[in-house]
């Protein structure tokens, strides 16, 4: 019988490079905005974040749909963690 390598949450180790295990399973996070907003949503500590306050820290020039563009990086990360992500759409 095969062991599930997806059991329980994630482990996120932000110190370093970021990594991201789910039992024995290891997510490959790409690219530096995945990297932050993971980095974001993980020092959240669970609480929602708005699309403002993630945008904020993802770009120094925001690109012209700003909600659209951190949704597309928002649903990268649940696909790839297979993970609920919550964040407050257009909250400032």
């Amino acid at each position: 019988m095969m062991s599930d390598q997806r059991k329980g949450p994630p482990d996120i180790l932000l110190l370093g490079p970021i990594r991201v295990r789910t039992g024995t399973l290891e997510h490959a996070i790409t690219g530096d905005k995945q990297r932050m907003l993971l980095a974001q949503l993980v020092l959240s500590k669970g609480r929602p974040m708005s699309v403002s306050r993630l945008a904020e820290d993802l770009w120094e020039d925001p690109p012209r749909d700003v909600a659209h563009a951190v949704q597309a990086h928002v649903s990268r990360l649940r696909s790839t963690l297979q993970v609920d992500i919550d964040f407050i759409e257009g909250a400032g």
